[in-house]
């Protein structure tokens, strides 16, 4: 309905918007924080960092775009629901939409069906889910987010059902600044998947397996890191400190351990001569 789609545009500008206005407010406040991670951690690709005149991965541009959706708080929201559908949903369609011919009405459909979504979600558990001390643009965009990208890579009723089964299994857990005080860290209601791996093949059997077992897809995209460190120390203090310091190249494994990600050996050993209170270990022993 032309009514729905005029809505649809309306928020796609708002987003936009919302998005240029945050990275004029860094650049204003001297906030380099979203160049430095594309600096060190986005390579070149086919998305835009809205902003900054920069093209790289979709997965970054995700990421980036999605952050400068929350730095202002201006998110578009659908009160009943107590949502920001926009500030999920539209970074990772647009991010996915660069490069491939598909006309505007397949946009604003994806974007509708996966708002519709999102907030029948959101009206289902709110607002005891907000309550309990969850931003649900954290927790359920996923799901907005993931039905959004499927509409536009046009899966199947099947594929649909795998990419909400995948966004629920990697929800963040989101917590309500309101109640944690997680106030410098709310724009940041996404992050990256990153997988490791001894030696090329064992991405191409990852890729099969993806295919044989879940009938998914997988696009791979090269991280510039070449090498992950666990790391410990002896005092919470040093190890904090250290994560702090270095959280552009921090990541955690499936055990929530924090892991250093390194570009070369070199940079490994250097970081670790420069910071001996931590300790860096190649392996890990898993609890049985």
């Amino acid at each position: 309905p032309e009514a729905v789609a005029l809505r649809a545009r309306m928020s796609l500008l708002d987003g936009l918007a919302i998005m240029l206005g945050a990275v004029a407010f860094a650049r204003h406040t001297g906030d380099r924080r979203l160049e430095t991670y594309m600096d060190l951690a986005a390579t070149p690709g086919s998305a835009t960092a809205i902003g900054y005149g920069r093209r790289i991965s979709p997965l970054a541009a995700a990421f980036v775009n999605g952050t400068s959706s929350e730095v202002l708080d201006f998110s578009d929201c659908i009160l009943t629901a107590r949502n920001h559908p926009g500030a999920t949903i539209l970074p990772a369609m647009l991010a996915l939409v660069e490069g491939r011919s598909l006309p505007g009405k397949a946009f604003v459909a994806a974007m509708m069906a996966a708002y519709e979504v999102h907030t029948r979600i959101c009206h289902a558990i709110q607002p005891s889910h907000w309550w309990r001390g969850f931003q649900c643009t954290g927790t359920i965009g996923t799901c907005g987010a993931a039905v959004g990208a499927a509409h536009l890579l046009r899966l199947d009723a099947t594929g649909m059902a795998d990419a909400l089964g995948a966004s629920g299994f990697v929800m963040p857990v989101s917590n309500g600044d309101n109640v944690f005080r997680g106030h410098s860290i709310k724009p940041v209601h996404g992050g990256d998947l990153v997988v490791g791996a001894v030696g090329q093949l064992q991405f191409e059997v990852l890729d099969e397996r993806m295919k044989a077992e879940y009938g998914l897809e997988v696009i791979f995209e090269t991280s510039p890191y070449q090498a992950a460190r666990w790391i410990s120390a002896d005092t919470r203090a040093d190890l904090e400190a250290f994560i702090e310091k270095s959280a552009a190249q921090m990541a955690e494994d499936v055990d929530n351990a924090p892991v250093f990600l390194g570009k070369s050996a070199w940079e490994i050993g250097y970081v670790q001569d420069k910071n001996p209170k931590v300790r860096f270990s190649d392996t890990k022993e898993r609890a049985a």
